[in-house]
């Protein structure tokens, strides 16, 4: 396989530097932000919020996916850490 270099004006450079170094601060406060905004057993719709998944997704998906949801009774919570958990083990 052959390599090309290219050598790129220093302007050009220095612009896409910031863009990517602007759009990785976005991604990390946004991290940052969902951290924070969600509390650790949330309702059902907080985690159809924070998964960004529809109640139907959850329900007809996730739920039979694995995703262990909290209920006593017909108190119904879901836990960050295990949403974090589930998306994590069903990566590809």
């Amino acid at each position: 396989m052959a390599t090309v270099n290219m050598e790129l004006p220093e302007d050009f450079t220095r612009g896409l530097t910031e863009t990517i170094k602007q759009s990785a601060l976005e991604a990390f406060g946004e991290v940052k932000e969902r951290a924070t905004t969600y509390p650790e057993y949330m309702t059902i719709n907080q985690a159809c919020e924070y998964l960004n998944v529809s109640r139907s997704t959850l329900n007809s998906k996730f739920i039979p996916a694995g995703l262990h949801i909290v209920q006593i009774e017909t108190l119904m919570r879901v836990s960050k850490t295990e949403c974090n958990r589930f998306m994590a083990e069903n990566q590809i």
